[in-house]
C-alpha cells in the first residue's frame, strides 16, 4: 500500500495518509457522541426531571429514523459519479456548508446571550465590540453559505462568471472592512499583519485558480466554489480573531 495516493481516479485505492486521516477525523466525532449519548439519558432524567418512558420512545424513534438516513445516502452514494469519486464528492461538498453552520451555531449562541443583557440593561459597555463583531461574523458567514446554496449547477460560463464575480466582490470586502478592535502592542499588531498576509495569500491562490477555471461536469463550480470558501473562512476568522477574540 502507498503512503499517499497521487491518482484522483474513482477507482484509486487510498493511501495510508488518506486512511489513517479519515480514521482520525471518525475517532473524534465517536468520542464526542460517545460522551454525549452516555450523558443525556442522565441529564433528561434526573436534571430535567422528564419521563424516562418519553426520553426512551424519543431516542429510539431517532436511532431507526437514522437508519433509514442511512441507507437512503447510501443509495444516493452508490448513484454519484464524479472525478473524486462516489463518497469523496458528497465529503467535498459537505465541507464548507457544515464548518460555517459549527461557527454560526456558536456565534447565534452568543449573540442570543447579548441580546438579553442588552434587553436587560446589563451588557457591560466593553463588550459592546464584541457583540458588534458578533453581528457581523453571523452576516458574513451567512452570506457566504448563500453563496454555496445559490452556486449555480451548469456548465454555462456566462452564468457562473456572473456569480463567481459577486462572490470574489464579497471576499475582497472581507479583506479590507472592520479592521476595528483594542489598540495593541507591536506582538498584537504583528500578529495582525501576519493574518491578514496569510490570508492574502489564501485569496490571492484561490483567484489564481479559479481564472483558468474550466467546468468538466455541471457540479464542478458548486464544488470549486464549496472549496474555496472552506480554504478562506479558517485564515478570516484567524484574521478577526487578532482584532476581537471571540
Amino acid at each position: 500500500m502507498k503512503l499517499l495516493t497521487k491518482s484522483s481516479a474513482p477507482d484509486a485505492r487510498l493511501g495510508i495518509v488518506e486512511r489513517s486521516a479519515y480514521m482520525a477525523g471518525n475517532i473524534g466525532t465517536a468520542l464526542m457522541n460517545t460522551v454525549v449519548a452516555s450523558f443525556v439519558m442522565f441529564y433528561y432524567t434526573d436534571v430535567m426531571l422528564l419521563n424516562p418512558g418519553i426520553i426512551g420512545t424519543i431516542l429510539l424513534v431517532s436511532r431507526l429514523l437514522d437508519g433509514i438516513t442511512d441507507l437512503i445516502m447510501g443509495v444516493i452514494v452508490d448513484h454519484t459519479h464524479s472525478k473524486f469519486g462516489k463518497g469523496r464528492a458528497w465529503i467535498i461538498r459537505i465541507c464548507a456548508p457544515y464548518t460555517m453552520a459549527t461557527a454560526l451555531e456558536k456565534y447565534y449562541g452568543m449573540k442570543e446571550s447579548m441580546n438579553a443583557a442588552i434587553a436587560q440593561g446589563k451588557l457591560p459597555v466593553e463588550h459592546l465590540l464584541a457583540h458588534q463583531e458578533v453581528l457581523y461574523r453571523i452576516n458574513v458567514l451567512e452570506t457566504c453559505m448563500n453563496f454555496c446554496k445559490t452556486a449555480p449547477v451548469t456548465p454555462d460560463m456566462r452564468v457562473l462568471t456572473y456569480h463567481y464575480q459577486l462572490t470574489d466582490a464579497f471576499i475582497q470586502c472581507m479583506l479590507l472592512e472592520r479592521r476595528l478592535g483594542p489598540a495593541g502592542d507591536e506582538g498584537i499588531k504583528t500578529k495582525r499583519d501576519t493574518a491578514f498576509a496569510n490570508m492574502q495569500n489564501v485569496v490571492t491562490s484561490c483567484r489564481k485558480k479559479f481564472s483558468s477555471f474550466a467546468p468538466n461536469n455541471p457540479d464542478a463550480y458548486r464544488n470549486a466554489l464549496g472549496g474555496m470558501i472552506n480554504t478562506i473562512l479558517p485564515a478570516w476568522m484567524a484574521y478577526r480573531n487578532t482584532y476581537v477574540n471571540l
